[in-house]
């Protein structure tokens, strides 16, 4: 009869375990995750479970992203696994100069050159200098321009474009490198890629920025798609601030500091009155309150305005759109480390492109990047 009841409680002990340990298994990540901060939890599931084999501008958002992660933490592991990469986007670089296998545009690689910079900045080896002046010389070489005084480089092939999303891609490239070499011949040419944008597709009345322009013939131009779209405008506010960072202290960049400042200051006014109000977040169409609140433009406009703030190139009124926006960015991050309501890839008509539950590979670099500046700060929010 004993031995009844102890093989009866070892079998009940067994089914117990059984169907809690799954329970369990499923749960406990879960809550270990959930007592880590935001920006290790977004870093731990970019490092783990995006895919960094494929893709240019979105696999280089997420490994700046990297780089930013290992700044706030001090945990080497995320800048090493970006150097892997980085090494992998230098092997694969093509004989005219394009980072990682090439790309369907002429400048979206660029922004797997910002972690080349990096490391050539950390390690001095040559390798990356080299790289990085390749992706350089292929740009500056570049014919497909538009026929203004400033030659914006087209962003596809096939037609003679200027998109909004090329300012943070290419321009602040450009500038870095003109830093690095100490040449004003390429800082210069870098800023005046932010001037043709800035000309083309900065909307008069609002002093917002449109999406993409055509031109048709030599000083003809049409709307390809005239939409006021979030993260296009986070990427161009974006562009501007860290365009002036780089060359702020540079005497010879005075006039183009200028140039800058004033721009910003004008985009400042309609930006932040577009702002949801309770939730601190941006609309993916910025001017239509009836689309959806979209977390990737929230979260580089919040960076913009609090960096602009830190240096006094803003008013500091400033700082609480900065603040409130970078809150609500908070708010999506979910217990597994993914950014939520992050749009889709945006061609034409940025409407129809839905938001995800799901991780896309340039809205968790934007928060990391966004992360960083407020921990760094120790702004209060």
């Amino acid at each position: 009869m004993k031995k009844q009841k102890i093989i009866s409680l070892i079998l009940i002990t067994i089914i117990i375990g059984l169907t809690i340990f799954p329970i369990l298994a499923a749960i406990l990540p879960r809550l270990v995750l959930q007592e880590q901060s935001e920006m290790v939890r977004v870093a731990e599931y970019t490092m783990n479970v995006m895919d960094f084999s494929f893709g240019t501008w979105g696999r280089g958002i997420m490994e700046q992203g990297l780089l930013d992660a290992t700044n706030v933490t001090g945990n080497p592991k995320y800048e090493q696994f970006v150097q892997f990469w980085t090494l992998q986007t230098i092997l694969t670089q093509t004989t005219d100069g394009i980072l990682g296998h090439g790309d369907m545009t002429l400048g979206d690689a660029a922004a797997l050159a910002r972690p080349v910079i990096y490391f050539y900045k950390k390690t001095g080896n040559p390798i990356y200098l080299q790289a990085a002046l390749r992706q350089l010389n292929f740009l500056r070489t570049c014919n497909l321009r538009f026929h203004d005084s400033y030659g914006g480089i087209s962003h596809t092939y096939n037609r003679l474009e200027l998109w909004v999303d090329q300012m943070y891609m290419v321009n602040i490239f450009m500038t870095e490198m003109g830093v690095l070499l100490n040449d004003d011949v390429i800082i210069n040419e870098s800023i005046d890629q932010t001037r043709s944008h800035v000309n083309f597709l900065q909307d008069p009345t609002t002093d917002l920025f449109r999406h993409i322009i055509r031109e048709t013939s030599p000083g003809i131009t049409e709307w390809r798609d005239p939409t006021i779209w979030g993260r296009g405008n986070g990427w161009a506010v974006a562009c501007i601030v860290e365009q002036m960072e780089m060359i702020k202290d540079l005497p010879s960049q005075a006039g183009n500091f200028a140039y800058l400042n004033d721009t910003l200051n004008q985009i400042v006014v309609n930006l932040t009155a577009a702002q949801d109000p309770t939730s601190g977040l941006w609309h993916t169409l910025m001017l239509d309150s009836s689309s959806y609140l979209e977390t990737s433009c929230s979260a580089l406009f919040a960076y913009a305005l609090g960096k602009a703030v830190n240096y006094s190139w803003i008013g500091t009124g400033n700082a609480s759109h900065a603040s409130k926006a970078f809150k609500g960015v908070l708010t999506r991050v979910n217990p597994l480390g993914v950014f939520t309501w992050v749009s889709g890839g945006t061609g034409e008509h940025p409407e129809t492109v839905p938001r995800f539950e799901t991780a896309i590979s340039w809205g968790q670099g934007i928060f990391m990047k966004c992360y960083r500046f407020f921990s760094n700060f120790q702004w209060t929010w």
